[in-house]
């Protein structure tokens, strides 16, 4: 299976992840107009083969095969991520160990 059950809706409550200023105003200043952007998609985080605890996150290794394609920014953690996220038309955040994220 590709989810691990991690929250059970009788006994937990999920809070969503915050966006904080600072990183609100870095996403703004990457942002481009559709038209400026050079990458069609892109994601990079843990998958399977960076970390054991990713093993069952089959998506993710999914999206990792599509590498090689033209216009596809996948792999690991970089510095410039959110820059990528700017110039990038899709942003993919495919199910990882928890159920939030703050890339969105």
């Amino acid at each position: 299976t590709d989810l691990k059950a991690c929250s059970s809706g009788w006994k937990d409550i999920i809070i969503p992840g915050h966006t904080d200023y600072a990183r609100m105003r870095t996403m703004a200043a990457h942002n481009r107009a559709s038209g400026d952007r050079d990458i069609l998609v892109t994601f990079h985080g843990r998958y399977p083969d960076s970390h054991s605890v990713y093993r069952n996150c089959e998506i993710r290794a999914q999206v990792m095969a599509l590498s090689s394609m033209e216009g596809v920014d996948v792999g690991g953690f970089v510095d410039d991520y959110l820059e990528r996220k700017g110039r990038s038309h899709f942003c993919l955040i495919p199910a990882g160990t928890s159920p939030w994220t703050n890339h969105l």
